[in-house]
C-alpha cells in the first residue's frame, strides 16, 4: 500500500515545519518542506517497498513484498537508545543542542570495540571503563549495546552478554560539562537530583603550580593571554588558572579562608587593584611610537622602549609570527598525559633554533587536558 501523510518532524539539522509532508512510496520515504522542496530520504534500497510498519518497541520498518525488512530506524540512531534497539560498534548517539532545537549538539555517546565514550566536544569526560558500577561478565568481543529498565548491557557476537551496568546517570551531575554554564561553580546535592550552581568560584581541582607566591601567581597569568583568573591557596602556594571555556568547577567544603581567586582585568571600565594591566597591540604601538627604540633582544623576539599615558615606562617585547607560531607548536608537541612520550631537550632546543623541522602537533593527545583532574 503507497500512502501519504502530514507529520510535524525535524531531522537533524534541516528542520522541517508542520507544513511539511512526510511519503511513503515503492522507493521508500520521502520527506519534503511546506514548499514541496526535498529535505531528507532513505537510502536506495534494493527492493521496491510494499508496507511500512512501526512496531510496539518505536520501531520505525519498510517491509518488502514477502514482508522482508529492507530498512528500519533503529539502524539509523540520533539522539536516543530505547528498549530493543541494539546500537552496533561504531556507531553513537548525538544530543540535541536544546529542548526547542533539535541540531546536533556537543554532547555525544560512542561505543567502540571495548569501551564507551561520553563526549562533550570530542572531549572524553566519563568511560565505561572506570565506572566501578560495570560489572564485566565475560571477554567476548563487543558487537552491540542495548539496554531495559534498569540496566545497560554490552553484548557479544553469540548473543551474551560481555558488560553490565547498573542505569544510574552520572554519580556525580558536576561531572557532566556545561552542567552550570559558563564559570559556573557546581556544588552536588546529594538530596537532589540537581546540581547546585553558583558564580562563586572557590576550588578547582588541578594546581598549575606550587611553592610560589601571590605574585608569581598573578605574573604567570598575566604572561598568559589565555588565562581569565587564577586561584591562590596561602597554605601550599598553589596556583590554579581559569583558562578558555570553562563548564563545572566543582565546591568543596573548607572551613578556612585560604585561597584567594582574582579575575583579569580585560575591560577598561573593570579592574582589581594589585593586578598588571593589559594593554592592546595598538596602545603598544604608541605607546613604542611604532616600535621605534629597541633596548635589547633575546627570547625569540626585540624588546622596546615605551611611555604608558601616565609617563611610566614599559618595556614591550614582539615577537614575530612565526616565532610564536614555532612555539605554539612546539608546546603543544610537549604536552603529554605521559610526559616520556613527548621530545626530549636536544630536540626541542634543535627545533626552536632552526636546525630540524617542528612536527605537526597531534591535537588528539591534548583532550585529556579539557578535563583534567577529574
Amino acid at each position: 500500500m503507497v500512502a501519504s501523510y502530514t507529520l510535524e518532524m525535524e531531522h537533524s539539522n534541516a528542520p522541517v515545519s508542520s507544513s511539511g509532508k512526510i511519503s511513503l512510496t515503492v522507493d521508500g520515504i520521502l520527506i519534503m518542506d511546506q514548499d514541496g522542496n526535498f529535505k531528507w530520504s532513505i537510502p536506495r534500497l534494493q527492493s521496491l517497498v510494499s508496507s511500512l510498519q512501526l512496531t510496539e518497541n518505536g520501531n520505525l520498518v519498510l517491509l518488502g513484498r514477502f514482508n522482508g525488512i529492507l530498512w528500519e530506524s533503529f539502524s539509523c540512531p540520533t539522539d536516543t537508545i530505547v528498549i530493543g534497539q541494539k546500537l552496533p560498534v561504531g556507531t553513537l548517539l548525538s544530543s540535541a543542542v536544546s529542548r526547542g532545537d533539535l541540531s546536533i549538539g556537543s554532547y555525544r555517546l560512542t561505543l567502540g570495540a571495548s569501551d564507551i565514550l561520553l563526549q562533550w566536544k570530542n572531549k572524553t569526560y566519563w568511560k565505561l571503563s572506570m565506572d566501578t558500577n560495570a560489572f564485566t561478565d565475560s571477554n567476548y568481543a563487543v558487537e552491540y549495546m542495548a539496554v531495559n529498565q534498569t540496566d545497560l548491557y554490552l553484548f557479544g557476537d553469540n548473543g551474551s552478554a560481555v558488560v553490565i551496568l547498573e542505569l544510574m546517570g552520572p554519580v556525580d551531575k558536576c561531572q557532566i560539562p556545561f552542567i552550570c554554564g559558563r564559570l559556573g561553580l557546581c556544588s552536588d546535592a546529594a538530596a537532589s537530583d540537581n546540581p547546585v550552581c553558583s558564580v562563586h568560584l572557590t576550588s578547582i581541582l588541578v594546581p598549575v603550580k606550587s611553592g610560589v607566591n601571590l605574585s608569581v601567581c598573578q605574573d604567570l597569568c598575566s604572561g598568559n593571554c589565555s588565562c581569565l583568573g587564577i586561584f591562590y591557596e596561602n597554605s601550599s602556594g598553589s596556583y590554579y588558572a581559569l583558562q578558555y571555556e570553562l563548564g563545572s568547577v566543582m565546591s568543596i567544603t573548607r572551613s578556612d579562608d585560604d585561597r584567594f581567586a582574582f579575575i583579569k582585568r580585560d575591560l577598561e571600565a573593570f579592574s582589581i587593584p594589585g593586578l598588571p594591566i593589559r594593554f592592546d597591540y595598538v596602545e603598544l604601538e604608541v605607546a613604542t611610537d611604532n616600535f621605534k627604540t629597541q633596548t635589547g633582544a633575546g627570547g625569540f623576539g626585540a624588546v622596546y622602549k615605551g611611555t604608558l599615558p601616565d609617563n611610566s615606562l614599559v618595556a614591550v617585547k614582539k615577537i614575530a609570527n612565526c616565532r610564536v607560531e614555532k612555539m605554539v607548536r612546539m608546546a603543544l608537541c610537549c604536552v603529554r598525559e605521559e610526559p616520556p612520550l613527548g621530545p626530549n631537550m636536544v630536540n626541542v632546543v634543535s627545533i626552536l633554533e632552526g636546525e630540524i623541522p617542528i612536527v605537526q602537533p597531534r591535537l588528539e593527545s591534548l583532550n585529556f587536558l579539557h578535563f583534567y583532574g577529574r
